[in-house]
């Protein structure tokens, strides 16, 4: 199918979650998001771009923030099987900034997200996609400084961003089917591939930095909680030779994975070390 969209075959594999979600929350007429496949024939290995555009059909202009629709699980994103793959690119501290869309506009408000250096794309085949969260509206008219139709000035108009983001708006998404060739998937993504069945309940993978670098680092990370701090363990992919006292874990490709030893590591996850070797085929 050569990378082409087939919004058919995405309505079905999306629908049924789509629908749920949508019915959550109010929505604003006319107001939609859109994804637009940049690379025409992705493949295993390779990049897998979209864009991600705000459509606006509707009658009145719409304040929005669209700090977080480029990170932080923006995107829902199912294999070829129908289920979702794990997020990898890890969790993103950002700052907004309002913009106003005029109604009957569209402007794209992401220029590219890839998709193969966050999500765990490991096998050829059909993919459906969704941006599911990461952005807020609000109409300008529900706004009291704009209700008479001026035009939203940053520097003359005091709207806060709590405003916006309580809204609860359901933005919805149009589905993107995605058909990725054969190839080889990135190195990161296939050790990545190999440490998540062995993880601990609850505790997350964070590969950094996301895509393909000389140096990856995989970050084992316990989420913290009321009564406890939050830990990360490291695994590094490199292809020179280990550092200080790490100790190899395995190897992908051509490059090896080293670990450090951790004694909180040892006290919330007894074995790690042992387990995370298994995985990776230590020898």
């Amino acid at each position: 199918m050569d990378g082409r969209v087939i919004a058919a075959a995405a309505a079905l594999a999306l629908g049924a979650c789509g629908a749920a979600e949508e019915a959550a929350g109010p929505r604003i007429p006319g107001l939609r998001v859109r994804l637009v496949l940049l690379d025409p024939a992705p493949a295993l290995g390779k990049p897998l771009r979209v864009r991600v555009d705000l459509v606006n059909d509707g009658p009145s202009a719409v304040l929005y923030d669209c700090q977080q629709a480029a990170v932080n699980e923006s995107l829902e994103v199912r294999g070829p099987d129908g289920r979702p793959l794990a997020y990898l690119a890890g969790s993103f501290q950002t700052a907004g900034t309002l913009e106003e869309l005029g109604a009957r506009t569209s402007r794209p408000i992401v220029d590219e997200i890839d998709v193969a250096a966050q999500y765990l794309i490991t096998r050829p085949g059909l993919l459906t996609m969704r941006l599911v969260r990461g952005i807020s509206a609000i109409e300008s008219a529900k706004i009291p400084a704009l209700r008479s139709g001026v035009p939203y000035d940053s520097e003359k108009h005091d709207v806060d961003l709590v405003d916006v983001w309580g809204s609860h708006v359901r933005i919805p998404c149009e589905p993107l089917a995605v058909e990725v060739g054969p190839g080889r998937a990135r190195e990161p993504i296939l050790a990545a591939e190999r440490l998540l069945p062995v993880l601990p309940p609850g505790w997350q993978l964070s590969v950094q930095p996301p895509g393909e670098g000389d140096e990856v680092d995989l970050a084992l990370v316990r989420p913290g909680g009321d009564k406890t701090k939050t830990l990360v363990l490291s695994v590094r992919l490199s292809a020179g030779p280990p550092e200080g006292s790490e100790e190899k874990a395995g190897s992908v490709g051509v490059r090896s994975l080293y670990l450090t030893g951790s004694p909180r590591g040892d006290e919330a996850w007894p074995g790690w070390k042992n387990r995370v070797k298994e995985a990776l085929g230590a020898k």
